[in-house]
């Protein structure tokens, strides 16, 4: 329960004192192990080592066997072996009908790998079905769902999909806020896909303030070298913009990023409207606003400006 709360401190609490017990039976010995791969408090390779063990204790069928599943194909795939996909769909499979957030979460860890290459196609067929299992299940007010919730965010701002794209991104950081002592692993992963989102929508100052907070987290993990690359690769996304002060002056509000996104199309404003809803004028309006905010004189010079700053792909 403290797990899926976030709590890591009261985790490492109630995990001690089952451990204290003389003898505990296997799925008991098994429940320890999952709780300390959890936190992985003694870096990746002891996570990979008590996920392992507590593959092997766990009663077949078991939820258990599910998140032991996700921990060890977790582990493996931040230490960079191959093997890792094999574990995080077998635990999707186990946790499908017995365990929704375990399901969620193994889907969303083999998304991650895709948003990383930006292999939207792959991503979004795995994280529309784990936001789904978070929306069918009610697991959004759950700390752990906050994974889900970025890659959500992600996702949707890469398709232009802005409000919805800023929901998730605001829930997402709301339940990051209710993280405590939590697993260092979980932290940065989370961290590095808001910041992406951050990018994506515009606001550097935001993603700069995510990656700064994980420089504790990820020396606490000893060899983890995909996520370590997961981390360069989001600072170097920072650094090719230059940060908050590189960025438009005033932020772009949810309509003008909306607007944004269809400026790099043969759509007029007329049509613009028509997709969403709007008059033309309105999506003029929109688009003035977004060329008085990039420094720009029209919708080619805007879009080129606002590949630079990262709003849009190259």
């Amino acid at each position: 329960m403290q797990l899926v709360a976030g709590q890591g401190d009261l985790v490492a609490h109630w995990t001690d004192a089952a451990a204290a017990a003389p003898a505990p039976a296997p799925s008991v010995a098994a429940g320890i192990r999952i709780m300390r791969a959890a936190l992985a408090r003694d870096g990746i390779a002891r996570m990979r080592a008590d996920a392992e063990c507590a593959r092997d204790l766990a009663p077949d069928g078991s939820p258990g066997q599910a998140m032991s599943c996700l921990l060890l194909g977790t582990a493996e795939q931040l230490a960079g072996d191959e093997n890792a996909a094999t574990e995080l769909e077998r635990g999707a499979r186990r946790a499908a009908v017995s365990a929704p957030d375990v399901h969620a979460l193994c889907l969303t860890q083999l998304a991650l790998p895709a948003l990383a290459r930006e292999d939207w196609a792959d991503a979004g067929a795995l994280v529309t079905r784990a936001r789904a299992q978070v929306q069918r299940h009610g697991l959004g007010r759950y700390p752990t769902s906050a994974l889900v919730l970025a890659a959500s965010a992600l996702l949707r701002a890469q398709h232009g999909r802005v409000e919805r794209a800023q929901r998730d991104l605001s829930e997402a950081r709301e339940l990051r806020a209710q993280l405590t002592d939590f697993a260092a692993w979980y932290e940065v992963e989370l961290s590095v896909v808001l910041a992406r989102v951050a990018l994506r929508l515009g606001n550097p100052r935001l993603a700069r303030g995510l990656l700064e907070d994980t420089d504790l987290a990820i020396r606490r993990l000893g060899d983890a070298p995909i996520l370590e690359a997961w981390l360069d690769a989001s600072w170097a996304a920072l650094d090719a913009v230059g940060g908050p002060a590189s960025g438009p002056p005033s932020p772009l509000t949810t309509a003008e990023l909306r607007t944004l996104h269809f400026l790099p199309t043969h759509l007029s404003f007329r049509e613009i409207g028509e997709r969403v809803s709007v008059s033309a004028n309105t999506v003029k309006t929109q688009a003035n606003a977004v060329y008085r905010k990039l420094d720009v004189s029209g919708r080619s010079d805007a879009v080129a400006r606002a590949r630079q700053l990262g709003l849009l792909d190259a």
